[in-house]
This record gives C-alpha cells, structure tokens and sequence, in this order.
C-alpha cells in the first residue's frame, strides 16, 4: 500500500510561514490633519508672495517706461515752447503750435495716470532729459537765420524717439487705461511726423 503524501500545514497557518509585505508608504508627509492644513496655508501664503514679486516688478517696469515717455513729452514741449518766438515760417509755427498741443495734452494724462496710481516722479529725473546740446543748437541756428530748418529737424528726430518710447511702455504695462493713452498719443505723434512739413 502506497503511502499517502503528508498534507502541508494547515492553510489558516500560512501567514506564519509568509514574508509580511512592507506597509505602504503615504505621499503625504503626516496623517496629523493639523499638520496638513498648516502646510496647505504655508503654500497658498508662499505662492501670494511669489505672485505679488512678480507683479510688482512688472508694474515697476511700466512705470519706469511711461516716465520715460513723460520725460521725452516734456523735453519736446520744453524746446517747442523755447524755441516758437523765433521761428519765422508759418508752416513751421502751425506745426510747432500742434505739437505743443498734443504732447501737452499727453503729458498731463501720463502725469495723471502715474498719480492715481500713487507714482511719484522725481522732478530731478525728468530734468535728466533735457539737453544743453540741443539749446546750443538751436542758439547757432537762431544766430545763421536756419531757426526753422533746425528745429524742424529736431522735432523729427525727438519725436521719432518718444514714438519709440511709447512703443516700449505700451508693452511694458497691462494697464488698459494707461494702454489706451499710450496707444493715442502713438498715433497723434505718427501724424504728426506724417504731416508734409515734418516729410521735406
């Protein structure tokens, strides 16, 4: 008679014979919910900072750029205003008298803009922008009786540069309100330079 193999241990006695599996490790560091919501507000706290870092730098940079175009506005307007008791020609006077209005009129809305959002403007800064250079010019031109030619060729040039200004603190800014005065006062400045007596 064979003999019958020897069953193995008794089946509910397994586990003592299996390697128990390791626990499983939770993604979160603590099950203390304390904790947890202590890190949660941690995080929020820190990503507010971070986004007012980066906004706030932002904002610093368009406000950096609009005054930019401000100085070169008043720089414009400082020379037109020089310089219109000597000019001689009537199309030099009547473009003289528009560019006086318009960048006028930019100026104080740019002025307006920055101190309504508590912006304030170094009076010292914006003197930067005067040039001695272009006084001396405009003096020798006075002298040799080429007053319009001289400043007519100013005026291109200094405009062409503050078009550029307006350009880069129009993309420097998210300011709907101060896009629009920017982009308005662009286009009042391109007529300007389109216009015949600014194209000979």
């Amino acid at each position: 008679m064979l003999m019958q193999p020897e069953k193995g241990p008794n089946p509910n006695y397994d586990f003592i014979m299996k390697d128990t599996p390791p626990p499983k490790r939770s993604l979160l560091p603590t099950n203390n919910p304390i904790l947890m919501i202590a890190g949660v507000v941690i995080l929020i706290l820190l990503l507010i900072v971070i986004y007012g870092v980066i906004s706030g730098s932002k904002g610093s940079k368009g406000a950096t750029a609009i005054i930019d175009s401000l100085g070169k506005a008043q720089e414009i307007s400082r020379v037109t205003t020089a310089q219109a008791t000597n000019l001689k020609d009537p199309n030099t006077l009547a473009i003289a008298a528009t560019t006086q209005a318009a960048v006028g009129s930019e100026q104080t809305q740019l002025n307006k803009f920055l101190v309504s959002h508590k912006v304030k403007v170094d009076k010292k800064k914006l003197a930067l922008y005067q040039n001695k250079n272009t006084d001396s010019q405009m003096a020798t031109a006075l002298q040799t009786n080429s007053l319009d030619s001289a400043y007519l060729t100013y005026l291109k040039g200094a405009l062409n540069d503050y078009s550029q200004s307006l350009k880069t603190s129009y993309s420097s800014t998210t300011s709907a309100s101060a896009r629009a005065i920017q982009q308005d006062a662009f286009d009042s400045t391109q007529t300007l330079l389109s216009s015949p007596t600014l194209k000979q």
